[in-house]
């Protein structure tokens, strides 16, 4: 620690100190500025540019003497501080008192926050634990249901399986019965249409006998009838000859 305070001065303007020991103050009374050497390497400056000091620990920074000038140091600083607090928060949280009305006013709302989350974790471990014993029931029930679905697929494949089985062979037994009724129905049209010619040529020989005879027929009625036309015509005359001999020898008188 410097036990010693020395105090330069400087009325011209512009005028600035090349280097100053730790405990070092100069005043420059027409710019109004205050340069404190502060034991580093550097020489800060009002605009906050800096540069290497001329030697080690010879350092210093400057400080504006005016009061006017000081006040809107100070004032900007304060704003820039606050600035950084508030740190773009929006219009409804940017004060003290808004931030305290957000948390409720709850001095220890970070300890509301830490059981409110411990309870919350509590909560979550609770249904993780619950999930992951569903999880597993569930996983059981799957598995099983795997197993019995697997086994029931086997038997309904088998059964599919036997059934196709069953119906190509049912097929070929109908397939060979189609054959043989062909066969038979084939044969059978062949017999019944040999049986229908013959007695298509049957029935014209009937027929055509038939129409001989009735010619026949029709040929001896005729001569018959006309034979007995002749007869009658002449047992006619004949009777007609002996009525007109009856009439004539029969005087028959008046009344």
């Amino acid at each position: 620690m410097v036990n010693n305070l020395q105090l330069l001065r400087s009325l011209t303007a512009g005028s600035k100190p090349a280097a100053l020991a730790q405990g070092q103050i100069a005043l420059n009374l027409a710019d109004k500025i205050l340069f404190v050497g502060d034991g580093t390497d550097t020489i800060t400056y009002l605009d906050g540019t800096t540069a290497a000091a001329s030697g080690t620990g010879l350092g210093f920074f400057e400080s504006d003497l005016d009061i006017s000038t000081a006040q809107a140091a100070a004032e900007a600083y304060t704003d820039q501080k606050v600035a950084d607090l508030v740190d773009s928060a929006p219009a409804l949280l940017d004060t003290l008192n808004e931030l305290a009305a957000a948390i409720g006013d709850d001095a220890n709302f970070v300890t509301t926050v830490t059981n409110s989350v411990a309870t919350v974790q509590t909560n979550l471990d609770t249904e993780v634990t619950r999930a992951t014993a569903a999880e597993s029931v569930l996983s059981g029930s799957i598995s099983s249901e795997a197993v019995r679905a697997q086994a029931a697929e086997g038997v309904l494949t088998s059964n599919l399986a036997a059934e196709v089985a069953r119906a190509q062979a049912a097929e070929g037994v109908l397939t060979a019965d189609l054959a043989t009724e062909v066969a038979r129905a084939t044969a059978a049209e062949g017999v019944l249409t040999a049986d229908l010619a013959t007695e298509v040529s049957a029935r014209q020989a009937a027929d055509a006998s038939a129409a001989a005879n009735v010619a026949s027929i029709q040929s001896a009625l005729s001569a018959d009838i006309s034979s007995e036309t002749a007869r009658a015509l002449s047992a006619e005359d004949s009777l007609s000859g002996r009525i007109s001999s009856i009439e004539n020898g029969i005087d028959l008188g008046t009344f």
